[in-house]
């Protein structure tokens, strides 16, 4: 096991004492966000977004009024990776309020870890002292999490909130799967990635419905209280993925889809 470097710990724990958040409370208080690896943070300010990630530890092109939250993506071991001296780095650059968990470990080529070894790194996690979000599978019911979160039960470790990933076109469908891992689990929920994806290319997908699918779901992701943060995935135009639900042009302006998420109020976390 190993202790956060000790001049953070306090920080933290004095901060919780006095009830001061890690970060502004304008910040926190955003339930709106984006996934970015990083090269065009700015733009989450045209999306009108209180926070982002980029799937990893260390922040940067960081703005001011945007909350940057730290991700562990995977965990192999601490000895020849270095794991807890890049917690620590991160938490003494970032001073973060929250952590994410694994990216995908159910699914190959991304951590596609075993739930012993994503056990194994939990304990690392929980002694940053951050609040901490559960890992974000591919499908968050299935086998692989629900044996993670009976593990994470039998051990007495922590969770504190359950991470979502979606990519379909019916709004209904994903507001009814956001609501089943909340009563499953029984915590709040964090979207991490999600946006509508036609994966046979059939054209299902465009950008006029993937507005729709956002002037939908979003004022109803902002009225549920267990929902307390969600980031759209991005990609280029003309990705034959990710494409007709873009959230910038080439230029860095806003798309259609664009415009609609920057339209939406960003929410307010509950506290």
């Amino acid at each position: 096991m190993f202790r956060v470097i000790s001049h953070v710990a306090p920080v933290i724990f004095l901060s919780a004492l006095l009830g001061i958040s890690a970060v502004s409370s304008a910040e926190a208080a955003a339930k709106k966000g984006l996934g970015n690896w990083g090269s065009e943070v700015k733009q989450n300010q045209l999306l009108n977004a209180g926070w982002w990630y980029n799937w990893g530890l260390d922040k940067k092109n960081a703005i001011p009024g945007v909350e940057f939250v730290p991700q562990a993506w995977s965990y192999k071991d601490n000895l020849n990776n270095n794991f807890v001296d890049s917690l620590n780095k991160s938490v003494a650059d970032t001073h973060p309020k929250y952590l994410l968990g694994y990216n995908e470990p159910d699914g190959e080529g991304q951590a596609d870890m075993s739930v012993e070894k994503a056990l194994e790194g939990w304990p690392y996690l929980m002694k940053t002292g951050l609040l901490l979000g559960s890992p974000g599978a591919v499908h968050a019911d299935d086998p692989w999490m629900k044996e993670f979160m009976a593990g994470i039960a039998k051990h007495g470790y922590r969770v504190d909130f359950i991470c979502i990933h979606w990519y379909s076109i019916a709004p209904q469908e994903f507001l009814d799967y956001v609501e089943r891992i909340h009563k499953l689990y029984g915590k709040p929920v964090w979207i991490t990635e999600f946006c509508p994806v036609d994966w046979d290319h059939k054209g299902r997908v465009t950008p006029q419905n993937a507005s729709d699918f956002i002037k939908t779901v979003l004022p109803e992701l902002n009225r549920r209280p267990y929902v307390q943060r969600y980031a759209w995935f991005t990609s280029d135009t003309d990705d034959k993925d990710y494409g007709p639900s873009a959230l910038f042009n080439k230029d860095g302006s806003l798309t259609i889809v664009g415009k609609a998420y920057a339209e939406q109020p960003p929410g307010v976390m509950p506290e």
